[in-house]
């Protein structure tokens, strides 16, 4: 395993999320959005992150793919959370939010694997 597959896994998945908050501010700046609506896309965002992590991830890792995949997308579900809690966004369970962050980046990882 490659810590620097899960740095790549990481910086990757940063990128989608940075991607992902511009268009949600512009999309809220240019109409009106509910709360909810908000949090759930929030969800789905963290869903396509910890997945893309897990995938860059696993793609730059040369032997394994499945465990660096877990690690960027547990990172992720860290920093997101971090991110969450500090800016008094919506944050549910965090057990949960880590859990669903290292599943999703394991199956990002083993996507890169089969895909």
């Amino acid at each position: 395993m490659s810590l620097r597959a899960v740095g790549r896994g990481v910086a990757a998945g940063l990128m989608v999320a940075a991607l992902l908050a511009l268009g949600l501010a512009l999309a809220a700046d240019r109409t009106p959005v509910a709360e909810s609506v908000v949090a759930a896309v929030l969800w789905v965002a963290r869903v396509v992150v910890s997945t893309a992590a897990g995938w860059f991830a696993g793609r730059g890792s040369d032997s394994g793919a499945v465990l660096p995949g877990t690690l960027a997308g547990l990172s992720l579900a860290v920093l997101g959370s971090l991110v969450a809690a500090e800016t008094g966004l919506p944050l549910g369970p965090v057990g949960v939010t880590l859990a669903v962050g290292a599943f999703l980046g394991a199956l990002g990882g083993f996507l890169a694997v089969t895909g």
